[in-house]
Order: C-alpha cells, then structure tokens, then sequence
C-alpha cells in the first residue's frame, strides 16, 4: 500500500470521528486537551477510539479475529471517494514480502546492547526501545501480532536474543538470568567492530547459514587477527588514555587465546548445533575460570565512552522521552 493511500486514511479517520471540546467533562477519553496543535496525535487518538469501538462490534458478532491476510490487504487498494472508504482488493497475491528474521537483527541488537550497557533495562524494554531504534527499517508485517498476542518484531528480537545468548555473545549468570541481556566479553568484541558502521538497518538477510548466527558476526572477529587488534577493538568504545588494558594485560592475553578456541569451535562445520553450542560453552566456562577476568569484565565496563564517541550515530539513544 502507497504512503498517500496511507495519509488518505489517516484523513478519512479525522473526518469520521468527532471528539468534542469537553470530551474529556464527558467521560470520552483522557488527554483530548488541545489536540488541534497536534495533527498526529489528533489522528491517534481518533484510531484508538476507533479501534475500541470496532472491537466492540467484534465482541457483539463473536469474531475476535481480523479473517483478512495483512499480506493481501498491503497489495490492495483502499481509497476514499465522496467521503467513503473504498476498498479494492489485489487480483494478485504476493509471496515476496516477508518479515525481518532474527538473524538479521542480531548484529544491530548487539550495537544496541553497547551503546546502552550499564542502563539497568529490563527485557521488555530492551525490546521495545530496540524496536522503536529500528523501526524505520522494519517492515509492516513486523508489526502483526502473532496468535500468542506478541507483535512479530518483538518475537523475533526476542529468538535474535536467545541465539546470541545460546552461542555465549551474551550473559547468563544468576543476576542477568532472563530479567535482562547484557553484553559478554565476546559480545563487547563484535559490538565493538560492528558499531563502526553507524547503521541501523537491520542486516541483509541470510537464508542458508549453518550457525544460526548472522555472517556479518563472524566477519566482525575475523578481523581481530591479532592480540593487538583485539585490545584496539574494545579501547576504541573506551575512554581516552584508559589504562585498564594495561593493568589487565595478562589476564587480556589469556582471554584472547581462549576467544581464538571459543571461536575456531563456532566455525567448525562438522558439528551438529547443539554440540557446537556445547563445545563453545566449554571455552567460555573456561573463559570465566580466569584469574581476574570478572576484575577485567566490570573495570572495562566502567570505562565505556560508546555514547560519546559515536555521538554521531543517529540514533543513539531513544527517540521517546
């Protein structure tokens, strides 16, 4: 559907709904007061009340469920003649639009879960300030709501996460548990190439990967080649002339060594997924057997400058107040 057939309905709804001025005296609704600065909002609330009355006519009728496929009403037609919506539906059905997978919003999940660690979010509104970042590039598919009542992105940011947190990209101990997701050394690794880019829009999708995890993740440890490229890698998220790199040089050559191992299993083709996620999770408890690596992990947390550093980055912070 084009976005002028779009604003055309958002017209034709301000023109069918009448809020009066003391609709709020009137019990109507809440927060109807000077609606008339506001051409959006105006248009809104409208839908919202809209959308309550139509669904009590569901109720009255016991049709809960909208019987139209999203996919057929997008390649429609809806147009508004003579004060009437006019609805022309497709004489084709299109195949080709599809939702964004969880694989293609790994890598910007992991962006966004640096440029906001250390803000005590809790899982739901990681996603849902995740989506409102993305958003622009989603798809309006991905904003259906499943049979389970969960929107479609938030669903698959969801199985995005589980993936990253399967393969060890993110925490799992008893504080972050499934209350939250939080970087973990491997995580900070990719992240920190990733965010490089300054993009957004979710990654190309990729149909045929084995992993499970989105190719540009690999790519992004293969270019620390070096134990040097891997220590510039997370000092470029970091404050200036933090020493935290050289205080922990020891422990950091340790660690690298076991990255190299954690990540030579992530590639191993012969294996099945399940004993590839056991083999990476045997590097990773190594990993965290390492003297001072939990020192390591909350100094170099406590020195991030993500948020200054690619203050450029639009959308950096979220766009609601």
């Amino acid at each position: 559907m084009e976005e002028v057939q779009i604003e055309q309905l958002a017209e034709f709804v301000r023109g069918l709904v009448r809020i009066p001025q003391d609709g709020r005296q009137e019990g109507l609704l809440p927060g109807f007061e000077g609606l008339d600065e506001d051409i959006q909002e105006e248009t809104i609330r409208k839908v919202d009340m809209l959308e309550r009355a139509l669904h009590q006519i569901r109720i009255l009728y016991r049709r809960l469920d909208n019987e139209l496929p999203v996919e057929e009403f997008l390649t429609s037609s809806a147009d508004v003649e003579d004060g009437t919506l006019v609805y022309t539906p497709s004489t084709s059905h299109c195949r080709g639009q599809s939702t964004t997978s969880p694989s293609q919003l790994q890598t910007r999940l992991l962006v966004f879960l640096l440029l906001h660690h250390g803000t005590a979010y809790k899982v739901y509104d990681i996603i849902d300030r995740f989506v409102n970042v993305v958003w622009p590039y989603l798809h309006p598919l991905d904003f259906e709501r499943t049979r389970t009542g969960a929107m479609r992105c938030f669903t698959n940011t969801r199985c995005a996460a589980n993936m990253l947190r399967d393969y060890g990209l993110l925490r799992y101990t008893q504080v972050e548990a499934y209350k939250t997701w939080v970087l973990s050394l491997p995580g900070f690794v990719v992240a920190s190439k990733l965010v490089e880019s300054r993009v957004w829009k979710p990654s190309e999708r990729d149909r045929c990967h084995w992993i499970g995890l989105h190719p540009e993740i690999l790519a992004a440890w293969k270019s620390v080649g070096t134990y040097d490229a891997f220590t510039n890698h997370l000092s470029n998220v970091c404050r200036p002339e933090e020493d935290v790199f050289t205080t922990f040089g020891d422990v950091l050559r340790v660690a690298y060594r076991l990255l190299a191992d954690y990540w030579g299993c992530l590639l191993l083709s012969d294996m099945t997924k399940s004993d590839r996620i056991a083999a990476t999770r045997v590097c990773l408890q190594k990993l965290a057997a390492t003297e001072c690596i939990d020192e390591f992990y909350e100094e170099f947390s406590a020195c991030l400058y993500v948020k200054a550093r690619f203050k450029d980055f639009e959308g950096t912070g979220d766009q609601r107040a």
